[in-house]
């Protein structure tokens, strides 16, 4: 919930071996109801190798967030590029492009060719993009250049315990 006229977000990453805990989405809701969370405030997030190898499950999963008002993301999305294949059918609203590819940005064009196509492909599929291990100034303006809409890392926040925020 909002505190101090800032909205926050929580992000949760699933591991793999809860994505088939059936009872998993029920915990969810129950917590959203005992704590009055806004639920578009919670975005549930998969590695991209969990989205890939546990497709069907992460997509049943996926849907039953978000018809509880959840938001779903892929994190660590780009490490595998060839793994576009996976994620198209997902209900996703956010993919997070993966650290290691952002940590080189300003130096490699390729890795900012591949961010381009990334955004572009996340827009087409309805997504939002969040670059994570942002650690400069440089990166940030590439990172806006290239249209990404969020960013996470040493140059936007450091992270804090949700007490303190």
């Amino acid at each position: 919930r909002a505190q101090a006229g800032k909205q926050v977000r929580l992000e949760v990453n699933i591991s793999g071996g809860s994505i088939d805990d059936p009872d998993l989405p029920a915990v969810i809701e129950q917590e959203l109801i005992t704590t009055g969370a806004d639920p578009s405030s919670l975005i549930l997030e998969v590695s991209e190798m969990v989205a890939t190898s546990r497709h069907e499950q992460v997509k049943e999963l996926a849907k039953r967030v978000r018809a509880l008002g959840c938001r779903f993301a892929v994190d660590n999305f780009g490490s595998a590029v060839t793994n576009f294949r996976y994620i198209k059918d997902l209900p996703l609203d956010f993919l997070k492009l993966d650290g290691d590819l952002i940590a080189t940005l300003p130096e490699s064009r390729t890795d900012q060719l591949v961010v381009k196509a990334i955004v572009d492909i996340a827009r087409g599929m309805g997504c939002e993009t969040i670059a994570e291990m942002v650690a400069d100034d440089e990166t940030l303006f590439l990172l806006r250049q290239q249209g990404v809409g969020y960013a996470q890392g040493y140059q936007v926040g450091r992270p804090q315990p949700v007490s303190e925020i």
